[in-house]
């Protein structure tokens, strides 16, 4: 049970690396209006994550996960202000999902297309997978179960997180 955990951890971490590799790609080459190649955008970000990845501990950048909670506090905040004192775009939403303007019709379960659920799955995902990841350099022998054995915290946030462990 032990070696099949340890390789899903891997197979997790490869898709990780991908997609945040490819995702960042492709906002430099978005950036740069096409102006570099998408193979050479990819060589950036990866030659990035070896220099970063060099980082034995991150207790001293601990500031910055503090600052990105504070700024994402802060870009909630703010997005909440702005919405609730401007009225729908409705040219964004006629032009992504072919509603027009009218009266703002309120749904308990949206019914958006296929890409955009799973895009939303994605999301959950990444989100849930993110959590397991910085708990994750305490012990490399066994890094998801030792992260959820040493903190009674982590066992506690799972279930919170939709994860299929119970406290």
């Amino acid at each position: 049970m032990r070696l099949l955990v340890t390789w899903l951890v891997f197979i997790h971490m490869i898709v990780n690396v991908a997609t945040t590799s490819l995702s960042a790609a492709q906002s430099l080459h978005q950036l740069t209006h096409g102006r570099i190649c998408f193979v050479v955008a990819i060589v950036v970000w990866i030659v990035v994550g070896c220099v970063l990845n060099q980082i034995r501990t991150l207790k001293r950048y601990s500031w910055l996960a503090s600052s990105a909670i504070w700024i994402n506090i802060l870009v909630i905040l703010l997005s909440i202000g702005f919405i609730a004192h401007s009225p729908p775009n409705y040219a964004a939403a006629k032009a992504s999902y072919g509603i027009p303007a009218g009266p703002v019709i309120r749904q308990k379960f949206a019914t958006y297309p296929f890409y955009e659920r799973i895009n939303g799955v994605m999301n959950i995902v990444y989100a849930y997978g993110g959590k397991n990841f910085f708990g994750m350099p305490r012990q490399s022998r066994d890094p998801l179960m030792s992260s959820v054995q040493e903190r009674p915290s982590s066992r506690r946030s799972l279930p919170r997180c939709g994860g299929p462990w119970t406290s």
